[in-house]
């Protein structure tokens, strides 16, 4: 469909003066919206206004709704939605509707968009943004909420709007009748509100948020949903002046323990670290941490993570740690190196573990031909027998041994236990030292001193 150009030409009866034609042609837009080709071709071919058109019309409504909702799924497509006029219209519709679950497309859509900046700064133009709160906090809707949500992820200006609603926020989490799905939108909200404009210092004393945040820290009889949100408030309320009550709460402690027993989930990890980093960076936490738990050994573990978010938070959390404690600073570089370079540790631990063994082996060899205390077999020796020379050393038994065995087949046959004249010693000096040799498989280089 897409090398005929059946979206341009479809393009071409929107919009149509048929209304039975009109239907036809949104409705079969809306199937081929399901692939992402098939959008952007309606985006090049100016549907997104036109569709935006036909929206305002009962009769198209729905469809025009999903259609475009459908188009607003793409990130670079929700900027061309700002300059329509559609985010005001939705704006007026979710405020009249009763219950949103009843329309799906509208709170679907509005969802969608508020997700870009621009969008969210014209919604909540005028008296936008006041309007929208006090609906919700009316409503109590979660479908509502998640559009507020995504207004308070945006820039500082829009999060200071909060300022004048926190009180009501606090409330509303901490209602007994507070559903679940609500909970979570609103403390989401909150969680948000990480700037420098809010001290949380007299909201958390006011309403002891302290106790109602440890009580939603228990993993198995709080849903991880929540328990997520609540661990991104604790990050967003710590500061110089609640570092002590976080602490006094027992939410250090708490916070260790829901990372080893969420160590699985890639989220809660994510986010309990980034929760780490923000109390690393404040006294009474840090102190708290570095004390009671495991956590400079826990960040360590997870710079072999394999999310790579995971393993930036970590990183950075380890950093604020080596600038504050000079003692952790030391022993810190020390396991970031072993971390980073587990592999190279393990061959070289691996070659000493065999070394060791080889070294037994020859030590038996060394005895079993005429006899050599430990202190001789360490420093190396050498005798003369039937003028032949034989030595022995502290050398590992492989290739260069190798070497030997085959040389003297090749010059006297399989005769025994290897016995070197001189002239064949220096011969086989000259191979061990030439670039074959240097480039065996293992990539093993040997210095003279090693050799008699």
């Amino acid at each position: 469909m897409q090398e005929c150009a059946l979206v341009g030409r479809l393009a071409t009866f929107v919009p149509v003066a048929n209304d039975v034609l009109q239907n036809a042609v949104l409705r079969l837009l809306l199937n081929l919206s399901f692939d992402v080709a098939m959008r952007e071709e309606m985006v090049k071919n100016g549907l997104i206004q036109k569709v935006v058109e036909l929206m305002r019309n009962p009769l198209f409504r729905n469809v025009s709704m999903a259609l475009l909702y459908h188009i607003s799924m793409d990130d670079k497509c929700k900027s061309m939605f700002t300059y329509t006029g559609v985010i005001p219209w939705i704006l007026e519709n979710i405020l009249v509707v009763e219950d949103l679950h009843s329309a799906p497309e509208l709170i679907s859509l509005a969802v969608n968009l508020t997700q870009n900046v621009r969008n969210a700064e014209v919604m909540c133009e005028g008296d936008g943004f006041s309007r929208l709160v006090h609906r919700g906090l009316q409503t109590e809707d979660p479908l509502l909420w998640k559009v507020v949500r995504n207004i308070s992820q945006q820039d500082v200006p829009m999060k200071l709007k909060f300022k004048p609603f926190l009180q009501h926020l606090v409330h509303i989490i901490k209602a007994p009748e507070t559903t679940n799905e609500l909970l979570v939108e609103v403390l989401g909200c909150l969680g948000n509100l990480n700037i420098p404009q809010f001290d949380p210092f007299y909201l958390v004393k006011e309403h002891k948020l302290m106790d109602f945040l440890a009580a939603h820290l228990v993993p198995g009889e709080v849903e991880d949903d929540i328990v997520l949100e609540v661990v991104i408030f604790i990050g967003t309320l710590c500061s110089e002046s609640t570092a002590p009550l976080i602490v006094q709460a027992g939410l250090v402690e708490n916070l260790f323990q829901l990372m080893s027993d969420k160590k699985e989930d890639d989220e809660m990890v994510l986010q309990i670290s980034f929760c780490f980093h923000k109390l690393l960076t404040f006294e009474p936490t840090r102190e708290a941490l570095l004390r009671y738990t495991q956590v400079v050994f826990y960040l360590v573990d997870l710079l072999q993570d394999k999310n790579r978010e995971v393993r930036k938070t970590a990183d950075q959390a380890l950093d604020v740690i080596v600038d504050s404690d000079e003692d952790w600073a030391v022993k810190i570089r020390k396991m970031k190196f072993e971390s980073h370079n587990q592999e190279w540790l393990a061959v070289i631990e691996s070659d000493n573990a065999q070394y060791q063994q080889e070294r037994m082996y020859m030590q038996g060899e060394a005895m079993e031909y005429g006899g050599s205390d430990d202190e001789e077999y360490e420093n190396g020796y050498a005798h003369q027998e039937d003028g032949h020379h034989y030595a022995y050393g502290p050398h590992t038994y492989g290739a260069e041994e190798l070497m030997h065995d085959e040389m003297h087949e090749d010059m006297h046959g399989d005769q025994g236990p290897q016995y070197w004249t001189e002239e064949e010693e220096m011969y086989a000096r000259q191979q061990m030292m030439s670039d074959t040799y240097y480039g065996d498989s293992h990539g093993d280089h040997y210095d003279d001193e090693h050799y008699i």
